[in-house]
């Protein structure tokens, strides 16, 4: 599976540091972590859980012209997020 997908992202040190949320399907996921983070010479990956607790594997491509992020794999079957006080 590797959908195209719109993603807003924090921009620190560089453009499109690190994603916050995400639309797909019409839905929006806020990020509440980023659990993993890693390079291959072709692109960058963050393993994200949203804050209803699922998690997604984000891939991001530079080089792209368009749908630079996309998603790479998901697991639905966790639990929401807890917020703290």
């Amino acid at each position: 599976m590797s959908l195209p997908i719109y993603v807003d992202s924090y921009s620190g040190y560089k453009a499109n540091d690190r994603p916050i949320r995400f639309h797909l399907d019409d839905e929006t996921y806020e990020i509440a972590s980023i659990e993993d983070r890693w390079q291959d010479p072709n692109a960058e990956y963050f393993k994200v859980r949203t804050v209803d607790g699922k998690l997604y594997l984000l891939r991001y491509d530079e080089r792209r012209t368009s749908g630079r992020y996309r998603v790479a794999s998901m697991e639905t079957n966790c639990s929401p997020v807890q917020a703290s006080n």
